[in-house]
């Protein structure tokens, strides 16, 4: 191993001479063409090459080059050549982090693109200095104010050029950074489409990867791993190898998050291999910190401790008890029930860490103490890091949230402001076209037949656009008629009567000093308002997830009134990959216990199936209580609320109906004793396969 980065370090270093004498050559031969030129235009562009190698070689003799350049072109009247010369004097101002010396090149070097009507350089330059404001950190109003600038001479630049997607992709890294990943990720896609169209891929491979990143934040992990997967054999073939080493550790992440370990220590061990290749040290110890995590995991201590310790070995210095494979350690020595060992590693990373105040730092290390303690016997100190876990989830909960809800209103006006902009955009069209028209209708008296053939064409265009307003139109009610849907099924499952039974039954339970009992209740309560939270803002979950929230649902309604209830699966329904809207099977439950069970003195029973027939998955909700006529004549003041659940549900199965593949439907039907009496409901849900296996669908729903 030594062997081969020895040979790998000398085949670099001469590489690099190699690359350097090429260099010299070619500035050699440049100065040779220089001192033999006699067109103006032959030693400009002589000038400007030699002052660009040098930029790789020496700064303050390329500066000599340019300014000389910058002088000569005065000189002659060859302004094009001025203004080159200032981007690449500014490229290095840049590079060395002298910002202020780089913006005042860049604005010199806008002023005479700006003379020579130059859009596309004009673009190029004002996205620059973008980019040096991001750098410094200045105010979110600068940088907006010269994105704004940028986006004024998109129209007056070519189609398809680097001078509008390098902003697009600068701006999309800075609204990320901000938290505003929907936004981010909408600029990002029209950087990358404007890469494919050039197929400059080194830069599609980059934003791609940066698109994964951002997909990730968004836990849209099937989706990010599509993405670096389709890239890693391109940025391979480039060799590009920051892009590659930063790739592997999203897609190994991406890999963990959805429990494929198989496929996460794959990408983790191809990421060391490529790392330890080029002693990319950071890289190294990140993947191996990975693959502790992995095999901790699966319950393999030996191996969480061998990569733990690997990674802390890699890290290149003596980080202490502050690097984060001593979690994995801490958790892999509790394993192995070596609890003072894995005390020492979780305090000595908390201590660390403490004050950094990181919440997702603080909750893993009150986890991981948790668990030691609880194993080891200490409850009392299981209990306290157990309370500080909760209060450290709270707040990242919290967090989560608050980010959840800036970047959605970042993405709303956002949408806002390029939704005014194409309205100012299609009235200042709208405005040309009544001005055409004027023209045309002051030449249709001269000519009747002329005029009659404009007319027609006029006639059948604004019918085209009526046609499209009105499309449009319908999207647009579809859409909001979706989203105050799903507000109004968050407020449904929200039921003020449910909250309040489910709080009486746990104080009922407090008062009869059933301490267990009542936290238990407690925390399934504290559970399920999380759950409907947290599932309000997605278009789909999880069967697994929908049938979690049902049981947390169904254990709190049972606190009042005990029943029996099974939730059956058929076998070829695989609970993870299948997908259904949420919050859509609730209110039949509930309509089942509190308007059919509920009517019985005794052996009430509530029995739920899911069963994959042909294309559509049946959700089934039986009772055996009292029927719906009975029910119909008991009607309480909460009945309206339930009713209002159902017929929500229905709506909603109703739209996405004609947006998917299938019918989904609800039957309800009444079932009968021998005797003629009632035997309790039936009610069955279809959800269409387009439904549940073709959620990125429904997403983009939302999206467009």
């Amino acid at each position: 191993m030594r062997t081969t980065l020895l040979l790998l370090l000398l085949m670099g270093m001469s590489t690099v001479r190699a690359q350097d004498a090429m260099q010299q050559a070619s500035i050699d031969s440049l100065k040779t063409v220089l001192s033999e030129a006699e067109e103006d235009t032959v030693v400009a562009l002589t000038m400007y090459r030699i002052g660009k190698q040098y930029r790789r070689v020496n700064s303050d003799t390329a500066f000599y080059w340019l300014d000389k350049l910058i002088r000569f072109a005065d000189e002659k009247d060859l302004p094009m050549y001025k203004a080159e010369s200032f981007l690449i004097k500014a490229n290095i101002y840049r590079f060395d982090n002298n910002f202020a010396g780089s913006i005042q090149s860049y604005r010199d070097a806008f002023n005479v693109f700006k003379s020579l009507k130059l859009y596309d350089r004009m673009a190029v330059a004002k996205g620059c200095i973008m980019k040096c404001f991001i750098l410094l950190g200045e105010p979110r109003d600068s940088i907006q104010f010269y994105f704004d600038e940028v986006m004024a001479l998109k129209d007056s630049v070519p189609p398809g050029t680097r001078a509008i997607a390098d902003p697009y992709a600068d701006y999309s890294q800075f609204l990320s950074e901000q938290g505003e990943v929907h936004s981010a990720l909408s600029y990002l896609e029209e950087a990358i489409k404007i890469y494919e169209d050039n197929k400059d891929y080194r830069r599609i491979y980059y934003a791609k990867t940066v698109f994964a990143i951002q997909l990730k934040s968004q836990k849209n992990y099937r989706t990010a791993i599509a993405t670096i997967e389709e890239i890693l054999p391109g940025i391979l073939e480039l060799d590009s190898k920051t892009v590659y080493s930063s790739a592997l550790p999203i897609l190994a992440e991406c890999y963990v998050a959805i429990h494929d370990y198989d496929n996460a220590e794959k990408a983790f061990r191809r990421g060391i291999n490529f790392c330890e290749m080029y002693n990319i040290k950071q890289g190294v110890d990140e993947m191996y910190t990975g693959l502790a995590a992995i095999k901790l995991e699966q319950a393999q201590a030996d191996s969480a401790i061998y990569f733990a310790e690997k990674a802390i070995n890699w890290s290149g210095h003596d980080q202490g008890f502050g690097h984060s494979a001593n979690l994995q350690l801490a958790g892999a020595y509790t394993l192995k029930g070596d609890y003072q060992r894995a005390e020492k590693y979780a305090l000595g990373f908390l201590g660390k860490h403490r004050e950094q105040e990181k919440e997702f730092m603080l909750s893993n290390v009150y986890m991981t103490l948790a668990s030691l303690y609880e194993k080891w016997g200490k409850h009392d100190n299981a209990c306290v890091y157990h309370r500080l876990y909760e209060g450290a989830q709270d707040s990242l909960f919290k967090l989560e949230n608050a980010e959840k809800v800036a970047d959605l209103e970042a993405w709303y006006w956002t949408t806002q402001k390029k939704n005014e902009l194409a309205l100012a955009k299609t009235n200042e069209t709208l405005r040309a076209k009544e001005a055409r028209q004027a023209i045309l209708k002051s030449q249709l008296y001269s000519s009747q037949r002329n005029g009659l053939l404009v007319l027609i064409a006029l006639i059948v265009l604004t019918g085209f656009m009526v046609y499209k307003l009105i499309l449009e139109r319908r999207r647009n009610r579809l859409k909001k008629r979706m989203a105050d849907l799903e507000l109004m099924a968050i407020r449904a499952q929200m039921d003020p009567h449910f909250m309040f039974n489910a709080l009486s039954a746990i104080q009922l339970q407090i008062n009869r000093n059933d301490i267990r009992r009542s936290n238990e209740a407690l925390a399934s309560f504290g559970k399920l308002m999380r759950r409907i939270l947290e599932n309000s803002g997605k278009q789909s979950i999880s069967l697994q997830d929908e049938i979690h929230t049902l049981e947390l649902y169904i254990q709190l309604e049972a606190l009042r009134m005990p029943f029996e209830y099974e939730i059956r699966m058929d076998e070829d329904v695989d609970p993870e990959e299948v997908e259904i809207p949420p919050m859509m099977v609730q209110p039949f439950v509930e309509n089942a216990i509190k308007h059919g069970i509920a009517g019985l003195e005794s052996d009430r029973k509530v029995h739920i199936a899911f069963d994959l027939i042909g294309n559509n998955l049946h959700c089934t909700v039986k009772d055996n209580g009292i029927g719906r006529a009975v029910s119909a004549a008991q009607k309480s003041r909460h009945s309206q609320h339930n009713s209002m659940g159902i017929r929500l549900s229905t709506e909603r199965l109703e739209l996405l109906s004609q947006r998917m593949q299938g019918k989904a439907a609800v039957n309800i039907k009444d079932l009968l004793n021998r005797d003629g009496t009632s035997a309790g409901t039936l009610v069955e849900i279809i959800f269409p396969l387009s439904v549940h296996h073709q959620s990125k669908e429904i997403n983009e729903l939302a999206i467009s």
